[in-house]
């Protein structure tokens, strides 16, 4: 397979991975359960989305990701990447004033810990981080690659995520736009 190819994968994998936990993300109301948040799967789909986009950044730089158990270890792969190329980390890695531990740390292992969540005690975990830094992983893709496009802006012409709303958020807004119009369309129709 040629590297052009494997990059192309690689990044359309990312980027359905970081839509399908997207798509996870809002709280269901439903039944007697008043909201239902579906934590392990939006936590595992942005972890695999940073997983894959990382690997791909140290297959840019012709560097081997860590294998096995290893594989999925956000902070293992994070090293991986040549110090000179680590800016756009910079935000995670530095530790944090509270409790010396930095955000990539803390992130790292969201991928096992969380599909394995019904294995542990207590689980704490955000998906803020998590999302920001497959954002971040993106435009490092796009700065080393600006001719990579992945296979849904063929569609949507062009792939921006943002860093402060989820796409739902937008989503939700559209629709209550659209229910609005289509009400205010309905009380306009003559009888």
């Amino acid at each position: 397979m040629n590297k052009v190819a494997d990059y192309q994968r690689m990044l359309d994998t990312a980027t359905a991975f970081f839509l399908a936990a997207e798509r996870c993300v809002p709280e269901f109301k439903f039944g007697v359960y008043q909201s239902h948040t579906v934590s392990a799967p939006v936590l595992c789909n942005y972890a695999l989305s940073v997983e894959v986009m990382l690997k791909l950044i140290l297959k840019h730089h012709d560097i081997d990701p860590p294998k096995g158990r290893c594989g999925h270890d956000l902070l293992l792969i994070c090293r991986k990447i040549p110090q000179s190329n680590r800016s756009f980390l910079n935000y995670y890695l530095q530790p944090s004033p509270i409790d010396n531990r930095s955000i990539i740390r803390e992130i790292s292992r969201y991928f096992v810990d969380w599909r394995y969540s019904y294995e542990k005690e207590f689980l704490i975990g955000s998906h803020d981080q998590i999302r920001r830094l497959f954002i971040d992983c993106y435009r490092e893709i796009r700065h080393l690659k600006p001719d990579l496009r992945n296979y849904y802006e063929s569609d949507w012409g062009k792939f921006e995520p943002d860093w402060m709303w989820a796409w739902f958020e937008q989503e939700h807004k559209e629709i209550e736009k659209n229910r609005t119009a289509e009400n205010n369309t309905e009380t306009n129709i003559d009888v």
